[in-house]
């Protein structure tokens, strides 16, 4: 038993080193707004797309940690309204078309400027006008862009993730 706690402490802390370092990255999904761009905005989020460093052999790649959004925040509560559409990640094969949810999620963006909660109500499971205190690292690249970049209170535009369309609410 001893042996298997340390070889798994010994891994996640070689995993650590390996992503602090830059050797590898993870690939996350990259959601995408709803005019179709998976780019990062000018925020200084880092693309996912970017090559990794070339290494010569022998050398320590140079750490270079990527600009955080906003340097004193290290978490938010947020609040979600989620419209699912078929073949997004957990929607029911009876979802709407991903052209329907799209236009559903825009009336509740809009709607969700004024009543959050109304809002909430009338999105699909998984909506919550709570949700609690997220970290960064957490939620995929372009909704904690946007979430993070949001002043308190605001609310976002509709962002699309990989289980479905998403409008989100800073609480503080």
């Amino acid at each position: 038993m001893e042996r298997v706690v340390l070889l798994t402490v010994g891994l996640v802390g070689g995993i650590a080193l390996c992503l602090s370092l830059g050797w590898v990255r993870p690939s996350p999904i990259l959601p995408r707004a709803v005019d179709g761009s998976t780019s990062s905005d000018a925020a200084g989020v880092a693309d996912a797309e970017a090559p990794l460093p070339q290494l010569d052999a022998g050398a320590l790649p140079v750490f270079q940690p990527l600009t955080p959004i906003d340097r004193g925040l290290k978490s938010v509560r947020i609040g979600v309204v989620i419209v699912q559409f078929a073949g997004a990640q957990r929607a029911p094969a009876s979802s709407r078309t991903k052209s329907a949810a799209l236009e559903v999620a825009r009336h509740l963006a809009a709607d969700a400027q004024t009543d959050f909660h109304a809002a909430v109500q009338r999105g699909d499971s998984g909506s919550i006008d709570d949700l609690g205190r997220i970290a960064k690292g957490i939620l995929e690249p372009q909704i904690e862009s946007a979430v993070f970049s949001l002043p308190s209170g605001g609310v976002s535009e509709v962002l699309e993730a990989p289980t479905g369309f998403w409008i989100v609410k800073r609480l503080d």
